[in-house]
């Protein structure tokens, strides 16, 4: 089989940023809204491309944030919920 059809490029920045799942990004942010999440999304894919020298998106993600002056969020507490059918979780 040739070389070309078994290796994969490796991805760029903005690619590694665009594939980052809504979970991750509400993880990073504290947003639970998709809106939000949706927003950020685009704004750090575009932050990626055109600072495209970091290492990985973590390392890009921590230059996001400190160039909009925002704060990691903090830690969530842990939710307790009932559903209907009177198991609660804690």
């Amino acid at each position: 089989m040739p070389e070309s059809l078994t290796m994969t490029a490796p991805r760029t920045l903005a690619q590694e940023a665009l594939a980052l799942s809504s979970g991750t990004l509400a993880t990073l942010t504290g947003y639970a809204e998709y809106a939000q999440l949706d927003t950020v999304h685009v704004a750090f894919v575009a932050f990626c491309e055109r600072h495209s020298g970091y290492a990985t998106w973590q390392a890009a993600w921590t230059a996001f944030q400190a160039s909009r002056n925002v704060q990691a969020p903090a830690p969530r507490r842990p939710v307790q919920q009932v559903f209907s059918f009177g198991f609660q979780l804690s």
